[in-house]
């Protein structure tokens, strides 16, 4: 059981894969990476694409060909790793003890360990049970571990990425409401997977059809979200030719969504997911991009086509929160120098979502009451509606609507704003369930507000499925 390999290992990439892929070494050991492909790598530690399970096993940038990189472990453990630019590609180290001896089952109990064994858990679930079970045991992580919801939106990633190669392998698959948890995340992991594998541009069309048909009159949002992972998964690959120019990376995800939208509405969705792939990979410094606060809006004022201008101002919200370091004041300014007004409550709303989260207290909700009542008119009421939505987005699996209720009930509204909240509220919950769930909480708003109004609650509007065609904002 006591093993002492060589000090220093070499993994050399070919292109596609690691080779060797999986390899033992001693504490302390230093694994040297080479690149012999055509075009730079990036390893690093999983989960993809945050690299939380072992942060510093990460060189934060790619390695060029011919070029190589080394790290030096100083953690036990059995530590899965990926191309970063081609998350197909994996492999494991195993950093024995000093003594020689395999590394002990992971200590969950360890907030240190905490990203690995919620990888663990929902890989093994995934392969013994499939989509299903793996968000079973997701929704038990959400509920159970502190700290979980925080990475959810990776996680998902990690159950769509898995569920495509079982997709692709032939392997029983099937599509369960659960795959909404989190943000839809789940469609950004398969859909990224899907291109980098096949780059099908049929195959990915036929899938959110089939998504779209599989949720018919339940989750009317669902098939939205796939067109939107398509153009995510477009962008996460990176072409290495366009590296450093924003407009030219985003330009071949804008002509796939063109050739991958049979509408309007669906090329629209698809170049959200461009966009929001960008300001991912700018945010964690990939493709040699990078932004300051005064350049985030021509980003967007670059753009010629208008339905991917109006796509890049409902998605640069995640560009600003980065920029202002999470600050809602500095996020504000930013959106305040904005020059193509008609866009900006689009942006207003996409904005104040991002800011919403688990477990905010009653003084968190009433200070961002306060922030939203700093704007007049429909920017105030956007505001509003953006940060319900993101509550429900991104709350607990199957109970995400108790946020938007506790959020809407929080003094310091005025009869308009809470009325806005709660038709914010209907607006996503409409869309994230069935008929007769979405009745119920219907029922559940106070009886002051006049339901019949709000969407999806009036007894004559049944579940009808999301906004299906693009309408350009108003001059």
């Amino acid at each position: 059981d006591h093993f002492f390999p060589q000090k220093t290992t070499f993994i050399v990439y070919d292109g596609k894969t690691f080779q060797p892929d999986t390899v033992t070494i001693p504490l302390g050991g230093t694994v040297i990476f080479k690149n012999n492909g055509k075009m730079p790598f990036w390893p690093a530690s999983n989960l993809h694409p945050s690299h939380l399970e072992y942060p510093e096993f990460d060189p934060l940038k790619p390695i060029d060909p011919g070029a190589s990189w080394q790290f030096t472990f100083t953690r036990v453990g059995n530590w899965g790793f990926h191309n970063h630019l081609f998350p197909s590609s994996v492999g494991v180290i195993t950093v024995l003890k000093a003594d020689g001896s395999k590394p002990d089952p992971i200590d969950c109990t360890k907030s240190e360990n905490k990203q690995q064994c919620w990888e663990s858990r929902i890989t093994a679930a995934l392969k013994e049970g499939g989509v299903d079970e793996a968000f079973d045991v997701f929704s038990n992580l959400y509920t159970s571990e502190p700290g979980f919801a925080e990475s959810c939106h990776g996680i998902s990633h990690l159950i769509g990425s898995e569920a495509y190669k079982q997709f692709e392998n032939k392997e029983s698959f099937h599509l369960s409401p659960k795959v909404t948890y989190c943000g839809f995340g789940f469609f950004h992991g398969f859909m990224e997977e899907m291109l980098i594998t096949s780059g099908n541009i049929q195959e990915a069309r036929d899938f959110c059809k089939y998504v779209g048909n599989t949720f018919s009159g339940t989750i009317s949002f669902a098939q939205n979200a796939c067109y939107h992972g398509i153009g995510h998964g477009a962008v996460d690959g990176g072409d290495p030719r366009y590296w450093g120019d924003p407009q030219a990376i985003m330009k071949p995800g804008f002509d796939l969504c063109e050739k991958v939208g049979g509408t309007d509405f669906e090329t629209f969705l698809c170049g959200t997911g461009v966009v929001n792939g960008l300001a991912v990979a700018i945010s964690n410094g990939e493709f040699g991009l990078s932004i300051t606060p005064d350049k985030i809006m021509k980003l967007c004022e670059d753009i010629d086509k208008e339905v991917f201008k109006h796509a890049c101002y409902d998605q640069i919200n995640t560009l600003i929160y980065w920029v202002s370091g999470s600050d809602i004041t500095k996020s504000f300014e930013i959106l305040s120098t904005m020059k193509e007004m008609r866009y900006f409550d689009i942006s207003m709303r996409s904005l104040s979502a991002v800011f919403a989260h688990n477990n905010m207290t009653t003084e968190q909700y009433q200070d961002m009451i306060k922030h939203c009542y700093q704007w007049n008119g429909s920017s105030r009421n956007e505001c509003i509606i953006g940060f319900v939505s993101g509550l429900i987005e991104f709350g607990p699996p199957t109970k995400e609507y108790t946020l938007g209720l506790d959020f809407c009930g929080t003094k310091g509204f005025d009869s308009d704003g809470r009325y806005q909240c709660y038709k914010g509220m209907m607006e996503i919950s409409g869309t994230y369930y069935d008929a007769l769930k979405t009745a119920s909480i219907c029922s559940m708003i106070p009886k002051d507000i006049d339901v019949k109004t709000l969407k999806y609650c009036s007894t004559d509007s049944g579940q009808k499925a999301a906004a299906s065609e693009y309408v350009p904002p108003q001059l």
